[in-house]
């Protein structure tokens, strides 16, 4: 799996901007180092290929706050978006992050794929949407028909959830609102 986080690693500062990415970086004052940095818009991109607790997530988000960035998990299918969520899952569900599925030879892709949650486990999921890395942008104002974990997003890519109602509304209606149905169940069976 070491190779693959390398591998993801390398994808990421090839589709970013490759002169601007930092692989690897060090931040002695927080004693962390992060996966792919991007400095000029103080973004970090942790790629997660192993299991790690809610508690270490909170901290590296706390960490890396501190030091005037926002992370983006990238978290691989190898441990994560099974059925059951793990708890480093839960606690991602409100902050920004994709999925992978990417080999240690390169090929898979990011992708963004939502599933809302009933007693700890996924049900009917979205299709998985490849993200395009680098073409992002900062949220600032999300739409009160997305869920509501979504709402505290920082950051979107094209292709990701953010960018497919569009679609849905000039495909089918149908499957728009299915997602909105889903999303509307997920908050009733939390209560």
């Amino acid at each position: 799996m070491q190779n693959s986080h390398r591998i993801i690693q390398l994808a990421l500062k090839n589709a970013l901007a490759p002169k601007e990415v930092w692989l690897e970086r060090s931040f002695p004052q927080i004693s962390r180092i992060a996966d792919v940095v991007l400095p000029s818009q103080k973004i970090i991109f942790e790629i997660q290929c192993s299991p790690i607790s809610a508690q270490e997530v909170r901290a590296r988000i706390s960490d890396y706050k501190s030091a005037g960035y926002t992370v983006i998990w990238i978290l691989h299918d190898l441990h994560f978006n099974r059925v059951t969520l793990t708890p480093a899952e839960r606690l991602l569900r409100s902050h920004t992050h994709y999925f992978t599925n990417m080999n240690p030879f390169g090929y898979g892709e990011i992708y963004d794929q939502y599933a809302p949650i009933l007693r700890g486990r996924r049900t009917k999921r979205t299709p998985r949407y490849p993200i395009t890395l680098n073409h992002f942008i900062s949220l600032k104002q999300i739409p009160r028909h997305f869920p509501k974990e979504r709402r505290s997003w920082r950051y979107s890519f094209k292709g990701d959830l953010f960018h497919q109602p569009f679609q849905f509304e000039k495909q089918s209606p149908f499957r728009f609102y299915h997602i909105l149905f889903q999303s509307l169940i997920e908050k009733i069976s939390s209560r």
